[in-house]
């Protein structure tokens, strides 16, 4: 007789998700060279924003930020800007969004 809990089921294999980045995470840190150009990228939606930083070697130059529509959702995104300015403050920031329904 075979045991029922011994035997292999697929279902219970952890799945791999393809969006799951398997390099190690990146680093913010200042690069060798100043940064001149930092990419700002608002993606919108109905429900909440998601907010990409790229340096202009199109490396990330913050943790990617969602935000919602709110005055709490205005003032993480103005503190994340004030952080990238402070950190590379002769940057010109090139800002694109993406309006949700355009």
């Amino acid at each position: 007789m075979t045991n029922i809990n011994n035997r292999h089921d697929p279902r219970n294999e952890k799945k791999k998700n393809p969006c799951r980045r398997e390099t190690p995470i990146p680093r913010y840190d200042r690069t060798a060279e100043p940064v001149r150009h930092l990419g700002v990228g608002i993606d919108t939606a109905r429900y909440g924003h998601h907010v990409t930083f790229l340096r202009d070697d199109k490396e990330l130059a913050a943790p990617p930020l969602p935000i919602t529509e709110s005055r709490s959702g205005y003032q993480k995104l103005q503190a994340r800007l004030e952080q990238l300015h402070q950190r590379h403050p002769t940057a010109h920031i090139h800002l694109r969004i993406d309006a949700a329904g355009q």
